[in-house]
């Protein structure tokens, strides 16, 4: 995760528009994805410029009856950074 900070540490300083995506499974610990948004928070400068994209792993059905799981990962990033949940659009559009 070192190298990835660097390049969000530098993409903002250059003034260019950045976001992370992170890509949760329904196995995902929510603790995890927390410590995750906890480390951008403490080594990213200014994070009201750094959303953190959470996104359901494909296909959706995998997620059947989890909703409640999502809705504490995103809760839990949330504690730490400005987070957007949103699915994998292209794969809804069935686009390739």
């Amino acid at each position: 995760m070192n190298k990835e900070l660097e390049s969000i540490k530098i993409l903002i300083e250059e003034g260019i528009n950045t976001y992370c995506k992170l890509v949760v499974q329904p196995s995902t610990q929510a603790v995890t994805v927390s410590s995750i948004a906890a480390r951008l928070k403490d080594e990213i400068p200014d994070t009201s410029r750094l959303p953190l994209v959470v996104q359901p792993s494909s296909p959706l059905d995998l997620w059947a009856g989890k909703t409640q799981k999502l809705l504490e990962i995103s809760e839990k990033a949330g504690e730490h950074l400005n987070v957007l949940t949103i699915p994998q659009v292209h794969k809804l559009l069935k686009l390739k």
